[in-house]
């Protein structure tokens, strides 16, 4: 498709599919699915608030990326996932009569380079994936390949969740693994911990700032394990951030387990 017509043939068709499903309240609808016509056509960025649920704004934007001639990668939660493979993208696609490849990139596994010069489908990512590959430079997914992210507005907790190192209960049989001459030393600390962290007065979050000793007691571990190299990968990740200070770091609790997490994400 020419793509100065992109936007035009666009509303055309989105306007004509909600006619015959006698849909009302349509109009903005289009305005939405010219926006983002809009921007694919001109590469630029667009933030569009919509007023509606998923199920009905999805069409907006699913509609250009099957028109248009680039690729495009859709960023989507499983449940938003889960509305465009099994509803929305099937019906556009009988619609439109487009045949557009559609696929739904692993979590483990990041397309090559050689595979976006081949590919003029949709792919549908994980929030997180996506989120962590760009974070941390992992490739796949380069900076000019068109993306659309549904429910833009959660980037900050996306981004948050996915720069927050959680140390749970299998770290610390890992890192006794890793360092069975330090058993009792890992052991001695987790034990603390436990006692610490459960003597907090409840709150409805059951999350609380690690407070100086506490602090001081996983700094000592770490610092001890590092010296000997004997710290797990994620731990030695852990103590790295844990160094550079301008870290948020606190603990959650489950009574029910009577197990913690220890929680350390990036300042500002």
């Amino acid at each position: 498709m020419n793509a100065m017509l992109l936007e035009s043939e666009v509303h055309s068709y989105l306007r004509d599919f909600w006619r015959a499903k006698s849909q009302p309240h349509w109009q903005h609808h289009l305005t939405m699915a010219r926006l983002v016509a809009r921007a694919l056509r001109l590469g630029r960025s667009a933030l569009i608030q919509t007023g509606s649920s998923v199920k009905r704004y999805c069409y907006s934007y699913i509609t250009p990326a099957l028109l248009g001639n680039s690729p495009v990668l859709i960023v989507a939660p499983l449940s938003v996932q889960k509305q465009l493979q099994e509803i929305a993208i099937p019906q556009l696609q009988q619609w439109l009569a487009t045949n557009k490849s559609i696929i739904k990139e692993s979590a483990l596994v990041f397309p090559s380079s050689s595979f976006w010069e081949n590919f003029d489908g949709i792919m549908l990512i994980e929030p997180q994936t996506w989120l962590r590959a760009r974070l941390n430079n992992q490739g796949g997914f380069p900076g000019h390949i068109p993306t659309l992210i549904d429910g833009a507005d959660n980037l900050e907790a996306w981004a948050t969740e996915v720069l927050t190192l959680k140390i749970q209960e299998q770290d610390w049989e890992q890192l006794k693994q890793q360092a069975p001459k330090y058993r009792e030393l890992i052991t001695d600390t987790q034990i603390k911990l436990t006692k610490t962290i459960f003597s907090h007065p409840q709150n409805p979050y059951e999350a609380y700032l690690i407070d100086v000793k506490e602090k001081q007691s996983l700094e000592n571990l770490c610092q001890t394990l590092a010296l000997e190299s004997l710290l797990t990968e994620k731990m030695a990740k852990f103590w790295q951030q844990l160094q550079l200070g301008s870290c948020l770091i606190w603990a959650s609790r489950c009574r029910d387990t009577g197990k913690f997490t220890i929680n350390l994400a990036p300042g500002s």
